[in-house]
């Protein structure tokens, strides 16, 4: 797990673009980001133990915002199919998930996942 500033190699461009976009915004309202990459493991920055693999977490007051980034017009459920395991490994600290993508206004995939399009964020 990285800090936003940090990322770099392995990180896809739509996820690089998404991250700088949102991370003024976000510590203007007090939440870190992290940008999450391992498919399991302990996280240095918010000491989480995963197994289900998202792209970005937020963290605010001990309280976890997973976000996937995808590049669709037309996000699925199975788009957040890891959002739906992580919320479920973390039903305690993580309450929604959302899919960033292109999709033109915001979609309810799931009671839990919202798609965003990134022009929301």
């Amino acid at each position: 797990m990285h800090q936003v500033d940090d990322i770099g190699a392995g990180v896809s461009p739509e996820q690089s673009w998404i991250s700088r976009q949102t991370v003024g915004h976000q510590r203007l309202v007090g939440y870190r980001i992290v940008n999450h990459r391992f498919p399991a493991g302990v996280c240095p920055l918010a000491i989480i133990l995963v197994s289900a693999e998202v792209d970005f977490i937020m963290e605010r007051g001990g309280m976890l915002t997973p976000m996937e980034v995808k590049w669709t017009e037309n996000p699925t459920l199975h788009d957040a199919r890891h959002l739906v395991a992580f919320l479920h490994e973390k039903k305690n600290e993580a309450q929604h998930g959302y899919v960033i993508c292109r999709c033109p206004r915001p979609l309810q995939l799931h009671d839990r996942i919202t798609a965003l399009p990134w022009f929301c964020l």
